[in-house]
């Protein structure tokens, strides 16, 4: 386990299960809810929440900017542009008359040009591809990996609380639901972290978005997320089963953030609490935004989750990768593996039953494993016999998939294996922590730990999937934009990501974006 020093430690060695202890019994919950617009992620509730009727709608806006006759960000829906255009009179001079019908034709395309920048949270959406022929193809993984960090364009904030921390992250509260590290996971100097360059750093680090490489006739099939339009598709779509190690758990605690106004996070984090228990999201039913929310008839509050993380670092059990080694003998004379490494792992017939459960209403699987295919947990055996270990184990995996999705109650239900990412080396020097994004990957220059095979691993998981011919089986290589960021890992290790960084943040783009 990883000790509780709260300093900063260049300890590569620490894997994807080895998490830190509790910095704190108090960090919990925060209790205030005070919505603020700082980036893509975040929105104005009140806003989305008014748009179910139309006369919330009426009344969700302040009468503003009438004198100066202006449109200002509060006016679009007060009437105050509906009083502008019928100021025009009617006048017998035809000239005069087309004049003003011109403008009155003006003002109601503008006001159609709020109204619609406030239903898709942007007038102006920021990424290209939405420009392009419905008919269009969808913008690949790949293509979308292949683009770049680029700057936020706004002044960071002093930061100064962890509420700020979240805030400036572009999660639309100041907290996270899931008490379980969100200090530690969202890099939060505390203890003897807390110094002035550290809180700069953890500001700089989140000034900045990821710009997709999509081709110019590529698309998205959705505009990039608001926690309103994916608390909708979680509760009308279906929820997320995520499959992994603690990076797919990082996944779900900024899901925890993004959602936060919206949702509760079962279990409550206590020492008592087993550390590898599944975690669930849940509307949260004194939230008056779900209050006001049209359920589905099949979906109960109290069981139906929107977002669960079950770990399987292995993606499947020891005793079944146990049972490949041998069928395949792959381990000559090795008759039983010592498991020299602790690593939470289920099989795969535990999380598809309840990916199967309809009462769930779970619509996507995203799976992902590596970090936990280790010499160490192989009785220290050269990385490429486990390699090969790896390759077998995930083939085997694929079957039990493609036989899944061929059960009745898998019907529309989709699976995706996403890129396990690695580590960046000696990630807290001070030129790699104030140094930003990366323009290319680089080379790891001496081995540490089994980062080094990662990106192998993810060639043999393209090259089995490659194989698939199931149209709900997919492979998301998404692993390119965390490989471009060694100044966004976490304060204690260099293979977790800082959530509110816009890595893992990344995966939910794309997921709900493109697929």
């Amino acid at each position: 386990m990883w000790g509780s020093s709260n300093t900063v430690t260049n300890d590569h060695h620490s894997n994807a299960d080895n998490e830190p202890l509790m910095s704190s019994r108090q960090e919990a919950r925060f209790a205030t809810l005070e919505v603020q617009h700082h980036s893509p992620y975040s929105e104005n509730f009140t806003t989305h929440r008014d748009l179910e009727t139309e006369d919330d709608l009426e009344n969700s806006f302040e009468d503003k900017n009438e004198d100066d006759h202006t449109i200002g960000s509060a006016a679009p829906f007060s009437g105050t542009s509906n009083r502008k255009c019928s100021r025009f009179r009617v006048i017998s001079t035809a000239v005069t008359f087309a004049f003003k019908a011109s403008g009155t034709i003006f003002c109601t395309l503008l006001t159609g040009v709020v109204i619609y920048g406030l239903v898709t949270n942007s007038i102006f959406p920021a990424n290209e591809t939405l420009k392009v022929e419905e008919n269009s193809p969808v913008c690949s993984a790949d293509s979308w990996s292949n683009g770049r960090w680029v700057s936020r364009n706004e002044t960071a904030p002093v930061l100064s609380s962890f509420g700020d921390i979240v805030q400036w992250s572009g999660f639309p509260a100041d907290y996270c639901v899931s008490n379980r590290l969100p200090k530690t996971n969202l890099g939060t100097p505390w203890g003897q972290n807390d110094t002035v360059e550290l809180w700069d750093w953890r500001a700089q680090v989140s000034g900045y978005v990821w710009q997709p490489g999509c081709q110019e006739n590529e698309r998205r099939l959705k505009p990039q997320p608001t926690p309103h339009s994916l608390i909708n598709e979680l509760i009308y779509e279906g929820g997320w089963l995520l499959i992994g190690d603690s990076l797919s758990a990082q996944w779900f605690l900024s899901l925890s953030c993004m959602l936060a106004p919206y949702v509760r996070a079962t279990p409550f984090w206590t020492p008592d609490v087993p550390w590898n228990s599944t975690q669930h999201l849940y509307l949260d039913s004194e939230s008056p935004y779900v209050q006001q929310m049209k359920l589905p008839k099949d979906f109960d509050i109290n069981v139906t989750p929107v977002v669960t993380i079950l770990r399987s670092g292995l993606l499947l059990s020891k005793p079944e990768i146990m049972n490949i080694v041998k069928r395949n003998n792959l381990l000559p004379g090795i008759e039983s593996i010592a498991w020299n490494e602790t690593v939470f792992d289920n099989p795969p017939s535990l999380y598809l039953d309840d990916f199967l459960n309809p009462t769930y209403r779970y619509s996507k699987l995203v799976a992902s494993a590596g970090a936990h295919y280790t010499s160490k947990l192989f009785m220290d055996l050269p990385l490429d016999k486990v390699t090969s270990v790896f390759h077998h184990a995930f083939e085997e995996w694929i079957r039990i998939i493609n036989k899944m999705l061929d059960d009745p109650r898998a019907k529309n239900k989709k699976v995706f294996y996403r890129t396990a990412t690695a580590g960046h080396q000696d990630c807290h020097l001070p030129e790699r922590l104030d140094g930003g994004p990366l323009a290319e990957e680089e080379a790891l220059l001496t081995p540490v730990y089994n980062w080094q095979v990662i990106p192998i691993f993810n060639r043999i998981a393209r090259a089995a999937m490659s194989k698939v011919r199931h149209p709900r089986f997919k492979f998301l290589s998404i692993d390119r934009p965390a490989m471009l960021r060694p100044d966004g890992h976490i304060l204690i290790d260099c293979l977790h990501f800082t959530i509110g960084t816009g890595v893992v943040e990344g995966w939910t783009d794309f997921l709900y974006s493109y697929v």
